[in-house]
């Protein structure tokens, strides 16, 4: 019998982001290949709605139909603690507390705020504050045998080389703390630079000082940190490439579909970063049980969940396989063809910016105003800016992972834990593997059927080509009358 499934048979699990994107691949692989006693979520309260009707709620995703196909009783084993990771205590009241202490054997913290352009508190308050207060719930649980963290590989993004282990960080998580207490939001924005140092963002910080905290300050806890790369649709389980946000790669890819994005200021030839969300869960599940049996070592192991350089694509292609494949032509497709330049040059990228984004932009609000019509264009692209923003510092630079922990737990395992929880990206066959995520950005986020015909590839081609003829005649036509104008102004 599987090892990892004997570990967690029986067991009590504390998992915080269940409603994310891994939270749900993690209770879909424990409730179907494992037979855990009971899986407590926190997740936050929501006025008129009950417990039992938000459970009914989570479980009605399509990454469920297989569990529901094969273990239809796995929904009493499933308890939601009602609580908010940026609150004192999680939120948490006594009675569940004392709950969780007594019955508790196993504590996966995925939960975190994991928007880049975030303000600082609520990152903050969720990300920072709430990992502590996780830290000081886990020193009460009795019975207590892992506490696993889902990082991120970029936590430590200024250094180029990451290995798995902590780096040098600027700030301590006291000071970052009392900052964010006693500064207002805009004295904050005002010192930002000071107080994230060579980091791009709070968020990445943040991950940083936690996995110091629980490195050097959480003795006595069986810790283990996962941190996976950008994370995208899944390989194979329960279905390949399914995704349920537009966070990353996903959301670079979904608003090209959706005709948003035309310029992006990403780097061609970078590698990307991503690995499938499925691998990232299986891994998440390997070293929690691996750890569990190491409790008297002080080392807390890190793994970086990372695919290998040497065999994952770069952005460019990325893209020319997303433009060329079917799938990625839907009906709606047609009236927004595909067209994106990827320009990492910062000077480039804005002129290219105000071409394809602000004037077309300024120029259906002009349209929208003459029809009497709320004109919104100009604020989607702030909005669209800020996104653009947020993902430029990793899609204009490259980094070497290295994975020496990941691929020993792996090697460590028999032939039937590997086969049930895969995470070798080894066997990652990209050009499959992108594809697969390509139709699952139409299915299950634009919840379009994929169109296979080469005729409706065709006829968006043409449809492409004449939409670009005419935008680049009425550039041309503004620029020709504008210089007639000043010829005619200086004559």
């Amino acid at each position: 019998m599987s090892a990892i499934c004997s570990f967690y048979k029986d067991k009590t699990i504390f998992l915080t982001g269940g409603t994310g994107f891994i939270g749900k691949l993690l209770i879909e692989q424990l409730l179907r290949k494992t037979e855990p006693k009971r899986i407590y979520l926190l997740i936050r309260q929501k006025k008129g709605l009950s417990s039992d009707a938000r459970i009914e709620k989570l479980f009605q995703d399509v990454v469920f139909d297989r569990l529901r196909a094969e273990r239809s009783d796995f929904i009493g084993k499933i308890e939601i603690i009602p609580g908010d990771l940026s609150e004192d205590n999680l939120g948490i009241s006594e009675e569940y507390i004392e709950r969780l202490c007594e019955t508790v054997e196993v504590v996966i913290h995925g939960g975190a705020s994991v928007a880049l352009n975030d303000d600082f508190k609520p990152v903050i308050d969720a990300n920072l504050k709430g990992s502590l207060s996780m830290m000081k719930l886990c020193r009460k649980i009795k019975k207590l045998q892992i506490f696993a963290l889902i990082s991120t590989a970029y936590s430590f993004c200024p250094y180029t080389e990451i290995k798995e282990e902590l780096y040098h960080i600027h700030i301590t998580i006291n000071d970052l703390i009392n900052l964010v207490d006693n500064l207002t939001e805009i004295e904050l924005k005002e010192k930002s630079k000071e107080i994230l140092g060579k980091w791009p963002n709070p968020y990445s910080l943040c991950k940083a000082l936690v996995e110091d905290v629980l490195i050097n300050q959480a003795n006595g806890l069986p810790v283990v940190i996962i941190r996976p790369s950008i994370i995208m649709g899944t390989y194979s389980e329960p279905v390949p490439g399914w995704i349920d946000n537009y966070y990353g790669t996903t959301g670079i890819l979904a608003a090209i579909k959706a005709g948003t994005i035309k310029v992006a200021r990403i780097d061609p030839k970078a590698k990307a970063d991503i690995v499938p969300g499925d691998i990232v869960a299986s891994c998440v599940l390997a070293a929690a049980y691996k750890n569990s049996l190491q409790r008297s070592s002080r080392v807390k192991p890190i793994y970086n969940c990372v695919a290998y350089k040497e065999t994952r694509p770069n952005w460019r292609e990325i893209l020319d396989l997303s433009k060329k494949h079917p799938y990625f032509n839907s009906f709606s497709q047609l009236i927004k063809p595909f067209h994106l330049i990827l320009e990492p040059n910062q000077d480039l990228f804005e002129i290219y910016s105000i071409i394809f984004h602000l004037i077309p932009a300024l120029f259906i609000d002009f349209i929208f105003k003459l029809f009497n019509r709320n004109p919104t264009m100009f604020i989607r692209y702030k909005k669209l800016c800020n996104f653009i923003q947020s993902i430029s510092y990793f899609g204009t630079r490259s980094w070497n992972f290295s994975n020496d922990n990941t691929v020993k737990l792996l090697n460590e395992l028999s032939e039937e834990d590997k086969r049930l929880f895969q995470f070798d990206t080894k066997c990652i066959d990209w050009p499959s593997y992108l594809i697969d995520c390509f139709q699952g950005i139409i299915v299950y986020l634009f919840h379009e059927k994929p169109n296979f015909s080469n005729c409706t590839n065709l006829r968006k081609e043409t449809i492409d080509t004449v939409i670009k003829c005419i935008f680049c005649g009425l550039i041309a036509y503004i620029l020709w009358n504008y210089v007639a104008f000043l010829i005619k102004s200086n004559s």
